[in-house]
């Protein structure tokens, strides 16, 4: 479990400029680098968008774990974070859950993703009926890396910490009784995939 709290160093107000998503071509770019960094990979960590009827619900088909994200990230964007050694956070909240967010690393002046990660309720995990879906009240940041780039599985503790100095952002203009107000979550690594 990863405790938030506000530290030195960190902004006191204000989400911060996510001057990368400034760039709608950078935007659009690890969004379609998330797709094939997952490919036909499935999971389910999400529940259904909030805004949609029980009809709706019902004839979604199954998302990807890639389509999962994508509609994370193609919210509300997140300022960016310098990972050292070359690499970069980027990383967004839902538009219509801010409560989730989710996050790509990738190298500088690039948009490959090598690392990617989701905050997340776990909705949906344990119930088989998306419209009453079972959450967790403590959010998961799990951290997704390829099989084929297990050496990177080193990033996660930059990933995580990053993660952490976003929260406590998020969190001075959110009430400290909402959901939004993040005090702590668990960190999950999943490797994925076989050999690619």
């Amino acid at each position: 479990m990863v405790a938030v709290s506000a530290g030195r160093g960190f902004a006191a107000n204000g989400h911060g400029e996510a001057k990368w998503a400034n760039n709608g071509n950078t935007h659009e770019q690890v969004s379609a680098n998330l797709l094939r960094f997952f490919g036909n990979e499935k999971g389910r960590y999400l529940g259904a968008p909030v805004a949609m009827t029980q009809s709706e619900v019902r004839a979604m088909p199954a998302q990807t774990l890639g389509q999962q994200f994508v509609r994370v990230f193609s919210g509300i964007p997140l300022p960016e974070r310098d990972l050292g050694n070359g690499y970069q956070l980027l990383g967004s909240s839902e538009f219509r859950n801010v409560a989730n967010k989710a996050f790509a690393v990738t190298p500088f002046n690039s948009s490959d993703v090598v690392i990617a990660a989701l905050l997340h309720y776990n909705c949906g995990v344990r119930s088989k009926d998306p419209m009453t879906p079972s959450c967790n009240p403590t959010p998961t940041l799990t951290v997704f890396y390829p099989a084929k780039m297990a050496p990177q599985v080193a990033l996660t503790g930059s990933v995580t910490e990053a993660v952490k100095q976003i929260i406590i952002i998020s969190n001075s203009n959110a009430p400290k009784s909402s959901m939004f107000h993040v005090t702590q979550f668990k960190v999950d690594v999943r490797r994925f995939g076989a050999k690619r």
